[in-house]
């Protein structure tokens, strides 16, 4: 268990105790305090699932490095899919913990954009 999947499970927990008390304070007629208990819940939740999200790819990432060191540098398994929390946004190797492996072509093609 890695800590992101401690931590998803702890907000949580602390998600479902806001919307319980968000609930009863509907229920008391307090709307005021009700939606600020609402919002709470929500971004918990929120923060719970990009945990969970975390955990899942430090799993991904731990299994691709045992793959990776297992066989040959040759018969190499693919990058993961996303390479790494940046793909969306660049074209080239990201940062140390990217999968994604950059050819010659790339790298020139990258070097002639930015001229």
């Amino acid at each position: 268990m890695t800590s992101n999947r401690r931590l998803a499970q702890g907000l949580t927990t602390i998600s479902v105790l806001l919307a319980a008390a968000a609930l009863y304070a509907g229920y008391q007629g307090h709307w005021l305090p009700a939606g600020a208990l609402a919002y709470g819940t929500l971004f918990l939740s929120w923060t719970a699932g990009r945990e969970r999200t975390n955990h899942q790819r430090a799993l991904a990432e731990r299994e691709h490095a045992l793959l990776a060191a297992a066989v040959d540098p040759l018969d190499a398994p693919p990058p993961l899919d996303p390479c790494c929390p940046l793909w969306r946004h660049s074209v080239t190797v990201h940062g140390a913990n990217c999968t994604r492996r950059i050819t010659h072509h790339e790298a020139t093609e990258t070097h002639s954009h930015a001229a």
